[in-house]
C-alpha cells in the first residue's frame, strides 16, 4: 500500500465489520491489538517488516492483507475483502497478487497461517507443524490466567457447536 497507515485503518474497519456480520469475536475491539499492528507498520526494522497489501479496481477497494516479512518469509496475519465482490474471488486475487509481487521481491516462503482452507491447498506446497504454548509463573495470577483461558476456550467450543460447527462441546 502506498499509505500503510490509511490502508491499515481500512483493513481493520473492514475486518471489524466482517467479525460483526459473522458473529465472530472482534479481536480489534481491544485498543492494544490495533496499536500493535500500527506499531508494526511504523517500525523501521529491516529484519521484520509489516506490510499491508491492497487490491483496488477502478478506484474501489476490493480487499487487503496484513503480513509480516521476516527475511525471505511472508507470514500472513489478516485478510479481508469487500463481500460485494465475492463472486469475483477477491480473496484469491489478493493472495495471487501477493504471491506474484512477493516472488518478484525475493520472498521464498509464504506462510498461510494456521488451519486448513481450500485456498491453502491450492496455493500451498510444503506444510509444517507449528506448536502453540504458554509459559506462566507458578503463582495465583498464573493459575487464574490458565483457568480463564480454559473457560474461554471451552465456551468458544460450545458457541461453535451451537452455530453448527464441527464436534461437540
Amino acid at each position: 500500500a502506498g499509505d500503510p497507515a490509511t490502508a491499515l485503518a481500512q483493513l481493520i474497519a473492514a475486518k471489524r465489520n466482517q467479525y460483526h456480520r459473522t458473529g465472530v469475536p472482534d479481536c480489534f475491539a481491544t485498543p492494544w491489538h490495533r496499536g500493535l499492528l500500527s506499531a508494526l507498520v511504523n517500525s523501521p526494522s529491516r529484519e521484520c517488516t509489516a506490510i499491508v497489501s491492497t487490491l483496488e479496481a477502478g478506484g474501489h477497494w476490493i480487499g487487503s492483507k496484513f503480513s509480516l516479512i521476516c527475511t525471505d518469509t511472508l507470514h500472513s496475519w489478516f485478510s479481508v475483502y469487500d463481500p460485494q465482490h465475492r463472486r469475483h474471488g477477491p480473496g484469491h486475487l489478493v493472495w495471487f497478487k501477493t504471491l506474484e509481487e512477493g516472488s518478484r521481491r525475493g520472498i521464498r516462503v509464504f506462510d498461510f497461517g494456521e488451519g486448513e482452507s481450500d485456498y491453502k491447498a491450492q496455493y500451498g506446497g510444503e506444510s509444517y507443524t507449528v506448536f502453540k504454548g504458554v509459559i506462566r509463573r507458578n503463582s495465583l495470577r498464573g493459575r487464574s490466567e490458565r483457568v480463564l483461558q480454559s473457560l474461554e476456550w471451552r465456551l468458544g467450543q460450545v458457541g461453535s457447536w451451537r452455530r453448527g460447527g464441527r464436534g461437540k462441546p
